[in-house]
């Protein structure tokens, strides 16, 4: 007998090198607030909205979310049971 739960996909959540730099780059209080929202993409990789084919540039199979007030925005693609962060600062 089933006890009701559904099994859930965990994700793993990789920076690229220039999204860790850039985020190592920010000051303290849009520091914490980009890893909050790492947290939540980590725990939902289909937050966020979609990104696609635009002014020449194929991003399609990329997401997007804005932190602190769309100063910032995190771009990232899911790449089986892992999260590729692409760019953290844009």
């Amino acid at each position: 007998m089933s006890s009701g739960k559904s099994k859930s996909i965990e994700f793993r959540l990789v920076l690229k090198e220039s999204a860790l730099k850039e985020l190592r780059s920010l000051e303290g209080d849009q520091r914490k607030k980009c890893l909050a929202q790492l947290v939540k993409i980590r725990d939902n990789p289909l937050v966020g909205e979609r990104l696609g084919h635009r002014a020449g540039i194929d991003l399609t199979g990329y997401r997007k979310i804005y932190v602190d007030r769309k100063t910032l925005r995190i771009v990232w693609t899911i790449e089986g049971d892992t999260i590729v962060v692409v760019m953290a600062i844009a």
